[in-house]
């Protein structure tokens, strides 16, 4: 997923998210943040690269996906 500066984790049951959080590929944590709602993420100070979005709801299984940054 290309982004050049935000996008928003949408999903099926917002509810159910109970934290997100962005790492670089060696494993850095960028952003984390807990919360109740559809989050929206500002990467827009991050340099151009590769990162992992991981979002892990309240059951506690995560799902991650694969962001491009393209600054």
């Amino acid at each position: 997923n290309p982004s050049n500066g935000s996008f928003t984790v949408g999903i099926g049951k917002p509810e159910s998210i109970m934290e997100i959080r962005l790492t670089d590929m060696a494993g850095k944590i960028i952003f984390q943040k807990k919360l109740k709602n559809q989050p929206k993420v500002s990467i827009d100070k991050l340099p151009g690269g590769t990162y992992i979005l991981t979002i892990i709801n309240k059951e506690k299984r995560s799902t991650n996906m694969k962001i491009v940054s393209c600054r």
